[in-house]
């Protein structure tokens, strides 16, 4: 089971769980780091309450734990931001890329209609010389 799975009521992940515990700090301190460094739990998670694991656990009186928490809480909420940021930076990229593209597109007909005027008014002017001088053979004859 995924480390952040919830309880379905209470939104109680793995490290809120842990914060109950009745052991001894230092082995929920270990068992926290496991589950943070290790398995890659999300120390910003809040249960239904609004409460994250560090609020929890520095509520129960396990000041050491509440303060590795809240310090992993801190850290992966700005890797949250930076990567936020990072999405918006490319969403942003790769609508310029389209506008471009369009523009770039919207030239290429530009340019397409303006040649196929000129191949027809050359067309034209061709047929209008070779009109001419069918004309003048017709008359020497």
């Amino acid at each position: 089971m995924p480390v952040d799975t919830c309880t379905a009521g209470s939104l109680l992940t793995a490290l809120h769980f842990l914060t109950l515990c009745k052991k001894d700090e230092v082995e929920l301190l270990s068992i926290a780091k496991w589950f943070v460094e290790k398995k890659g739990a999300d120390a910003t998670r809040q249960d239904q309450r609004d409460g994250t694991a560090a609020m929890l656990a520095f509520t129960t009186g396990k000041a050491g734990l509440s303060h590795y928490l809240l310090a992993q809480e801190k850290r992966q909420a700005a890797q949250k931001r930076n990567e936020e940021k990072e999405e918006r930076k490319k969403a942003a990229a790769a609508a310029t890329m389209v506008a471009r593209m369009r523009e770039t597109e919207e030239s290429m007909a530009a340019l397409l209609l303006e040649l196929e005027a000129e191949e027809r008014a050359a067309a034209a002017n061709k047929k209008k010389k070779g009109g001419k001088e069918n004309d003048g053979k017709k008359k020497s004859k």
